[in-house]
């Protein structure tokens, strides 16, 4: 039976080869947010077919999740991207289900579900949608595995394709922190873009017993908080004080210990979280929960943070107590992305568009000047 390699498992799988091993080991992932994620993906879609002529099959419509009413917004975000991305003679369809096996020279097969496909009259360009409803920002276009995945099964399925755009879309981000909504990655459709993965994916099962932690393929593996690469990790963090090791302690630490530490970090960050909601699970069940070492661990309450069901009657009561507009602006964090919703909202305009006036081109000429952008250090890793 030949193995198969879904898309949006290849960022795992590509950069920690163990985990072809281990994770068909252990359970799937549990979280609140897929569950948020299907109900978007499904009101985005359904409203797709209804008003753009999508075609796709869709299945029931998921129960809405408690978080539904906050989150419609990031539905239509996805729906106004495509709708304004997209040219009107493209058809276009959403939950596109691909797969292709690549034969006995290379023997696995590579699947993936498009969440929205657009094909141009005369099939020679394609640009493809992923929608990504979560918090934590994903790589960019240009670097996901995921997408060069996609990117990979058109070229099969759509021999005549000329040239393949892929864009991320993750309305949550936060622009105003240097995390883009959206990104893309447009790939001339040649041999070597198939040949590449197709490589890469060979030599990852050729090295499926080993572990190699790190803060892209751990932060959403099912076997992360069993994984003994990470248990090792995690063990290095305990052990007793030697003459040899307080012998190497210095007054600043090396370029070295100072890179393993921020790996570190970004490696353990997740499964360290998944860690904690399991044993509040427990907890809660059995009202405590005993670590290795002994230490038990309970819950206490404590007092959480704000919320604003209302922030139309906060913003009034608050400009009511305070008249002065520079004292009012000291209450309130300006942000770059709302206001450009609020701007397409209320002039009825697209956020962005190559063809007229726009959200962002409104914002640019009146705004803009009264705004400094810093610069974002993101640290790389090679």
């Amino acid at each position: 039976m030949t193995p198969t390699f879904r898309c949006s498992s290849l960022d795992r799988d590509l950069n920690c080869n163990g985990a072809i091993t281990l994770v068909p080991l252990v359970n799937p992932r549990k979280g609140d947010e897929a569950i948020e994620g299907t109900y978007l993906h499904w009101i985005a879609h359904d409203r797709m077919k209804a008003e753009l002529g999508a075609v796709g099959e869709l299945g029931p419509k998921p129960a809405a999740p408690k978080s539904a009413a906050f989150s419609q917004w990031i539905a239509d975000y996805y729906f106004e991207a495509v709708r304004d991305t997209v040219q009107a003679d493209w058809s276009l369809e959403v939950e596109a289900a691909m797969a292709y096996e690549f034969g006995e020279a290379h023997p696995f097969t590579l699947s993936g579900h498009i969440d929205c496909l657009a094909m141009s009259p005369d099939g020679t360009e394609a640009i493809g949608f992923d929608l990504k409803t979560g918090y934590d920002p994903v790589d960019i276009a240009e670097y996901n595995w995921q997408i060069l995945g996609y990117i990979v099964l058109l070229m099969q399925a759509y021999p005549d394709l000329k040239r393949v755009s892929f864009f991320i879309v993750q309305p949550r981000n936060d622009e105003d922190e240097g995390f883009e909504r959206m990104s893309h990655v447009t790939v001339e459709a040649t041999p070597e873009v198939t040949n590449g993965l197709v490589a890469r994916i060979v030599a990852a099962m050729a090295n499926s017993l080993e572990l190699n932690t790190g803060r892209t393929q751990c932060k959403w593996c099912p076997a992360a908080v069993q994984c003994p690469a990470l248990q090792a990790d995690r063990d290095l963090m305990k052990m007793l004080l030697t003459q040899e090791a307080i012998a190497r302690i210095k007054n600043e630490p090396d370029d070295a210990t100072l890179g393993e530490w921020v790996i570190a970090g970004r490696t353990l960050a997740r499964p360290i979280e998944d860690a904690e909601t399991l044993a509040k699970e427990r907890i809660k069940a059995n009202g405590y929960l005993d670590a290795k070492g002994g230490t038990r661990i309970t819950i206490k309450e404590q007092a959480g943070s704000y919320t604003f069901p209302d922030p139309v009657g906060f913003y009034r009561a608050t400009r009511q107590l305070i008249a002065d507009d520079a004292d009012y602006a000291a209450t309130v964090k300006p942000s770059v992305t709302k206001t450009k919703e609020a701007l397409a909202k209320v002039m009825g305009l697209p956020k962005t568009s190559k063809k007229g006036d726009s959200a962002q081109s409104v914002f640019d000429g009146a705004l803009r000047p009264l705004c400094e952008q810093g610069k974002r250090e993101v640290l790389v890793f090679t």
